[in-house]
């Protein structure tokens, strides 16, 4: 829990809601220049980090839709992802990663111009002023960007607020209750259970009552009708 992938949930609870079952995952056995950052209950690697050239490699064994592991639908899934994607791009996280609404500052000549595509295709065009800045400021649209001018590229991606994603601790009652609220009429004992249940009862013995007054009803009232048809 000491890795900055894992530090965020280190207060997050113990309660079984925060430890999803993997069904099935890939046995893989890591080199000596690999690093083993997560394990599973039987001792084989959750996830492995290893140095390629100036950047990082990590492979989670597992998978990332619901076929092999209930995951993806726990709450913790999503933060998960998010600070794998952090981790894998630290070195320049502050440079790539922003958040809707955010402008993002661009450099060059002055009067030259930048191009940036926006997720859904769209292009805009960001013009360097006297000290040689600009800033896009059309980040309204979640997802990765792309910028260039000329041969230069930059890209950079804009998420929602990840305000959501902070994990406070919390036991796991409090936590399913956040996900899933009990209806008004959970019975907390033993007593409250059988009165809702006698209440229940009563209500249907009502119903039935009801019905059958309303059938002796009818049946009267036909044979009343039927009596006068026969006196004419």
């Amino acid at each position: 829990m000491r890795h900055p992938i894992f530090s965020v949930f280190a207060t997050s609870g113990s309660g079984s809601i925060f430890r999803p079952r993997f069904r099935r995952y890939a046995r893989v056995v890591p080199d000596s220049s690999a690093s083993v950052l997560g394990r599973f209950d039987s001792e084989d690697p959750f996830l492995i980090e290893k140095t390629l050239g100036q950047g990082k490699v990590l492979v989670y064994t597992s998978s990332l839709s619901p076929e092999w592991t209930d995951f993806p639908i726990g709450e913790m899934y999503v933060p998960f992802l998010y600070q794998l994607a952090r981790y894998a791009l630290q070195t320049s996280v502050d440079q790539q990663l922003f958040t809707i609404g955010e402008p993002v500052r661009l450099e060059g000549r002055q009067g030259s111009t930048w191009d940036v595509r926006n997720p859904a295709g769209d292009i805009f065009k960001v013009t360097m002023d006297d000290l040689g800045q600009g800033y896009f400021e059309a980040t309204d649209v979640p997802g990765h960007y792309a910028a260039a001018q000329g041969t230069t590229q930059r890209f950079f991606s804009v998420n929602v607020d990840v305000a959501e994603s902070v994990l406070d601790g919390r036991d796991p009652e409090e936590a399913h209750g956040a996900v899933v609220p009990p209806p008004g009429n959970v019975p907390v004992s033993a007593e409250l259970a059988r009165t809702i249940e006698l209440d229940d009862a009563e209500r249907q013995q009502k119903f039935w009552r009801y019905v059958i007054l309303l059938m002796v009803l009818l049946y009267v009232l036909e044979t009343v009708i039927a009596n006068r048809k026969q006196k004419k």
